[in-house]
């Protein structure tokens, strides 16, 4: 992961806000899921790090919508489909993760209707929809546009605007 976490969650939550179809729901708390794996120590090092941040800076609302942060370990028994609707999550943050094939975490995700976002720009040119990258020295937002539209996310122009697009990679035959 180019940028600390400590940079990108900020960055990444002022991103959401551009989603017109996170920022319509004004009744219930907004929920990004922390996928991680137990088994991974890089990867319950940074869910620690989302966790505390959305702790401390989640009693600020996003658009007019509490943020409640939940931990989903994909080396838990069970699919990843069942974990993503038992913890009610409209958002995704992917960690690191090992020997998981992310173009399946993006679809299964996607057909759940939940945004994925992760700070490894590799995740993003492999299906999921918004992420971070750093380029000369700066943070750069990455949006995978039609794994975004594919989830439902509405975003707004301005957003596009100063994102990087990219694409998805086509699977190998």
């Amino acid at each position: 992961m180019p940028a600390p976490v400590g940079v990108q969650i900020p960055i990444l939550l002022k991103v959401l806000a551009f989603d017109r179809h996170l920022t319509d729901v004004k009744e219930k708390d907004l929920v990004l899921g922390v996928l991680y794996q137990s088994g991974f120590r890089t990867s319950v090092g940074v869910k620690d790090a989302v966790m505390e941040i959305v702790a401390r800076d989640g009693s600020d609302r996003l658009a007019s919508r509490r943020l409640k942060a939940i931990a989903v370990d994909a080396d838990e028994k069970g699919t990843l489909e069942s974990k993503l609707k038992l913890s009610g999550a409209d958002v995704l943050y992917v960690t690191p993760l090992r020997a998981l094939d992310i173009a399946a975490v993006a679809s299964v995700a996607r057909s759940l209707g939940v945004l994925t976002l992760s700070g490894v720009p590799e995740y993003i040119r492999n299906g999921l929809s918004i992420g971070l990258d750093v380029k000369r020295e700066r943070p750069e937002i990455l949006v995978n546009l039609k794994a975004a539209r594919a989830a439902g996310a509405d975003l707004a122009a301005p957003l596009l605007k100063m994102a990087t697009i990219v694409e998805s990679r086509e699977p190998a035959p």
